[in-house]
C-alpha cells in the first residue's frame, strides 16, 4: 500500500524505475525496474538503489558514516539512545546524534560451518 511513496522517493533521488513489469504470481504489472543498460543487459537495480542512497548519505551534512568500526556499546540518556561508543583500529571514541542507525552489512557471505547463514537459513 505504501510502495508508491517509496518508488517516488527513489525516483526523486535519481534512481531510474521507468519499467513496470508483471512478475510470476502477480495479477498486474507492479514491479518497478530500470531499463536495460546500453549493451542490452539488465540493470542491477539493487546496485543502482544502494549506490544512489550511499552517495546521498555522503552528500548530506550532519551524517557521520564509519566503516570497519566496532560498536562497543550504546550511549543512553534515560531510556533514549543518544549515541554509540565505538572502536576503529586502536581509537575508541563516542559519537552522539539525534538519531542512531546501526547497519551491520548483513551476513550473506558468512557461509562457514558455524556461520550465521548456516545457523539461521540452512537451506
Amino acid at each position: 500500500q505504501e510502495s508508491a511513496d517509496a518508488v517516488s522517493f527513489l525516483m526523486d533521488l535519481g534512481v531510474n524505475l521507468d519499467v513496470l513489469s508483471q512478475c510470476g504470481g502477480h495479477s498486474h504489472a507492479r514491479t518497478h525496474r530500470a531499463p536495460p543498460r546500453p549493451d542490452g543487459k539488465p540493470s542491477n537495480i539493487g546496485w543502482d538503489i544502494m549506490s544512489t542512497l550511499i552517495r546521498r548519505v555522503h552528500e548530506t551534512e550532519g551524517i557521520t558514516v564509519t566503516t570497519s568500526t566496532t560498536v562497543l556499546g550504546l550511549l543512553t540518556d534515560g531510556d533514549r539512545v543518544v549515541g554509540i561508543q565505538c572502536q576503529h583500529g586502536e581509537d575508541v571514541f563516542d559519537l552522539y546524534g539525534a538519531s542512531v542507525i546501526l547497519a551491520t552489512g548483513g551476513y550473506a557471505a558468512d557461509r562457514g560451518e558455524n556461520g550465521l547463514l548456516s545457523t539461521y537459513s540452512p537451506d
